[in-house]
């Protein structure tokens, strides 16, 4: 079942004691008007000489408005979580899922032992939040209690927050919800809202009596040992704490005809070069769809929820086991990148021999952009199908964690109408994001760690839908309060009922 809401459980094992008297040495630390400005200005110089989605959803007069702006407020000085948030304002409003600016480079590591987090994980349904699991010893909250308000801001008042304190692509909506979920709420509401370190907490119990307690915030790793001990947690861990098979072949029992084929992820072990990514998932598409034949499979669910992404040429070579044979497919139309020789460059991943080869990686488009040469990759020439691909029926399984190059192999499917999308939308924009690699970059008197994509990805996907969301499902499904408490699965029900239906 974790795959199926997928909670971010950052880790269960914990080794160190945590202690609930917790001083956060950001919290204290304080910048110079001078050295604000310094900061921002090589943030700025960052993005714009690097980043090639910057103006994707804003216009360059928007941007330089919003720098305007920080430079007003930053006159005087302001505490250093407030001069954090500043900053993210102009990472959010770039509304790319993969620009990322934390307030340290080991930002898990400070919400784990430094921080006086909410003690609690929370899920958004139905225009509510809830409390799933308890990260305190007690029974203050239990998992099903829905959070009225938090230090005198009302629910709506924080998920309508949350909607500018995310990063996501364009217009995807998902965005919101991965953000209001397990670790990722603890995480964005103790940097961007309130860093405690006690918290009033408005409950709504099932029964509908109202509660009110006041708890003291806790390092993030003291609420992932509490949740795994509490017994409070017991009944509902057993639906959520279970890891899910990475590359995984399934005959379904429960209905005829049909396999399962799991990616939690594009990714692997041992896989840390395109070509072994490529080798990876030739060999197992070749020796699964051996046994499907052999099994005569007419229907096969392709199960992507949960999936981060990975590399990009897993997905394109797992399109060309999908398209009918003799076809073929543009994956990528292109890539683009808007520098070739920047200072920050040397923060980038990658290799030097690569920087060395930019001149035959790029090629000058004469208008301050490079275009990736497609001879130096793969996924920019038309996908073939191969020889064995899947011929029957063909569902995919999406959610709002289904991202990155996971999302793009949905835009691809969806806009070459290969089969049947059900679930939630997927977490990348459907003409594409910003990724490859990237530049990670230490702000100097802040600490302020940002990392930030070199391409501009253009999907070969058809306007079918609205280009800025991220895929959207054929058939859409939605979490309600019971399928969270009984670990029931609207989307699994969904398949089973669509694939009978054909059947009959």
């Amino acid at each position: 079942m974790k795959s199926l809401y997928t909670l971010l459980f950052l880790s269960l094992t914990i080794t160190s004691l945590f202690s609930q008297d917790v001083i956060d040495p950001l919290a204290d630390k304080t910048l110079s008007t001078s050295e604000m400005k310094q900061d921002l200005d090589l943030y700025v110089q960052l993005l714009t000489e690097t980043h090639p989605g910057l103006y994707r959803y804003q216009s360059q007069e928007e941007f330089q408005k919003q720098v305007g702006e920080i430079q007003m407020r930053i006159q005087e000085e302001i505490s250093f979580y407030d001069f954090y948030r500043q900053l993210q304002e102009l990472s959010f409003a770039i509304r790319c899922a993969h620009t990322q600016l934390y307030p340290k480079e080991d930002v898990l590591g400070h919400l784990r032992r430094s921080s006086n987090a909410l003690p609690f994980y929370a899920y958004p349904t139905d225009g509510k939040l809830y409390a799933l699991f308890t990260g305190l010893e007690g029974d203050e909250i239990l998992p099903g209690y829905e959070i009225l308000g938090i230090n005198g801001r009302t629910a709506q008042e924080i998920i309508t927050e949350f909607e500018r304190l995310n990063y996501r692509d364009g217009k995807v909506q998902s965005g919101l919800t991965k953000y209001l979920q397990g670790a990722y709420f603890c995480m964005t509401y103790y940097y961007q809202i309130d860093q405690g370190p006690t918290y009033d907490i408005e409950l709504d119990l099932p029964d509908g009596s109202k509660k009110k307690i006041t708890v003291n915030g806790q390092p993030f790793g003291l609420t992932e040992r509490n949740l795994a001990g509490n017994p409070v947690n017991k009944e509902i861990l057993f639906f959520y704490n279970k890891s899910d098979k990475n590359f995984d072949l399934e005959i379904l029992k429960g209905l005829p005809n049909t396999a399962r084929i799991r990616f939690s992820g594009f990714a692997g072990r041992k896989v840390n070069s395109e070509e072994q990514a490529v080798k990876k998932m030739r060999q197992f598409m070749d020796k699964s769809l051996k046994k499907i034949r052999k099994e005569k499979i007419e229907n096969l669910v392709i199960e992507l929820r949960g999936n981060g992404g990975g590399w990009d040429i897993m997905g394109a070579e797992l399109i060309s086991y999908l398209i009918p044979v003799g076809t073929q497919v543009d994956y990528y139309r292109k890539q683009v990148a808007i520098t070739a020789d920047s200072e920050f460059l040397q923060y980038s991943d990658l290799d030097p021999n690569d920087l060395d080869l930019v001149g035959t990686y790029l090629i000058d488009q004469g208008d301050g952009s490079y275009m990736v040469n497609p001879e130096t990759n793969a996924t920019l020439r038309p996908i073939t199908a191969k020889p064995n691909s899947f011929k029957g029926n063909i569902y995919v399984m999406t959610d709002e964690l289904t991202a990155s190059s996971a999302a793009e192999f949905v835009a691809v499917f969806k806009s070459n109408k290969l089969g049947t999308i059900i679930g939630r939308e997927a977490g990348g924009a459907y003409q594409g994001g910003n990724s490859g690699s990237f530049i990670n970059f230490t702000l100097p008197n802040s600490g302020f760690y940002s990392r930030t994509p070199l391409l501009r990805y253009e999907m070969g996907v058809e306007p079918i839908q609205d280009m800025e969301r991220g895929p959207l499902p054929d058939h859409p499904t939605s979490i309600s309060l019971e399928n969270l408490l009984t670990g029931s699965n609207p989307e699994e029900e969904l398949l089973y009922q669509l694939i009978r239906e054909g059947q009959d």
